[in-house]
C-alpha cells in the first residue's frame, strides 16, 4: 500500500515537471521528434542537458541511442563537444543518426553499434555491449559525463543488465564527470547505484524524472 502511494506522489511529480521540461526543450527548435515508451522523460532529459551546459561537460557518452542523443548533440554543438552514443539496434541505429542528420547535428555526435554479448564485469552473465567496440571507441578520450539507458532491463531477470558501464567506463573518466543511470527507481538499478557508489566513491541521488546523478569534481548542481 506504502509503495503504491510513493508510486502516485512520484507520478503527479514528474507530470508536473515533464510539462515544464518539454516546453523548455521546444525551445532548442529541433524539430519534431517521435518519443519513443521507452524514452528518458522530459524531466531526467533537461536535468542531464543543464549539468551538461553549465558544466561544459565537453565529451559525453551515451549507452541507449534515442531522442537524448539528438538534444545531447544539440548541447554540444553550442559547446564544440562531442558525444558518443553506443546503440545495439542496428536498425535503431540507423534511425537515430539520420535524425542527427536531419537536424544538421551529425558532425557533433556519432552512433556506434555495439551488439550485446558476454562482459567480464556482468552481474549474472547478463550480456553487455562488446566491449571492445566500446573501448576501440575510447581511444583517446576522457569523459566527463556519462548517460546510462541502455541496455532494456525492463525484466526480472535482466535487471542488472546496466551495472557494466561504470567498471567499463572508470579507466576513461576524466578528473571531474558526472554520471547518470536512467529508470533508477526500479529495484535493480537501486541495488546498481549501491554498486557503483562503492566503486567511485561519490553520491549518486535521485532526480525528478527518476534519474540517479553521481559527480565528481568541481560542479554547478544543476536540475530543472
Amino acid at each position: 500500500m506504502l509503495r503504491t502511494i510513493i508510486s502516485g506522489l512520484y507520478d503527479m511529480v514528474d507530470k508536473r515537471y515533464d510539462s515544464r521540461a518539454a516546453a523548455e526543450l521546444s525551445r532548442l527548435q529541433i524539430g519534431y521528434l517521435p518519443w519513443t515508451g521507452s524514452a528518458i522523460s522530459p524531466t531526467a532529459l533537461m536535468a542531464i542537458l543543464n549539468d551538461i551546459q553549465i558544466n561544459e561537460r565537453r565529451s559525453v557518452v551515451e549507452f541507449g541511442s534515442g531522442l537524448s542523443t539528438v538534444y545531447i548533440a544539440k548541447i554540444m554543438q553550442r559547446l564544440g563537444g562531442r558525444l558518443i552514443s553506443f546503440e545495439d539496434n542496428d536498425d535503431w541505429a540507423r534511425q537515430v543518426s539520420a535524425m542527427l542528420e536531419a537536424a544538421g547535428l551529425a558532425q557533433y555526435a556519432t552512433v556506434v553499434v555495439a551488439p550485446l554479448t558476454s562482459c567480464e564485469f556482468s552481474v549474472g552473465d547478463l550480456p553487455w555491449y562488446d566491449t571492445e567496440v566500446v573501448r576501440n571507441a575510447m581511444i583517446g578520450h576522457q569523459i566527463d559525463c556519462i548517460l546510462v539507458d541502455g541496455p532494456p532491463a525492463y525484466r526480472r531477470e535482466s535487471h542488472m543488465a546496466r551495472y557494466p558501464a561504470v567498471p567499463v567506463m572508470a579507466p576513461h573518466l576524466a578528473d571531474r564527470f558526472s554520471i547518470y543511470l536512467d529508470d533508477a527507481r526500479r529495484p535493480g538499478e537501486k541495488t546498481i547505484v549501491s554498486k557503483w557508489t562503492e566503486l567511485l566513491n561519490i553520491k549518486f541521488v535521485l532526480q525528478p524524472g527518476g534519474v540517479c546523478r553521481g559527480i565528481k569534481g568541481r560542479a554547478f548542481h544543476s536540475s530543472i
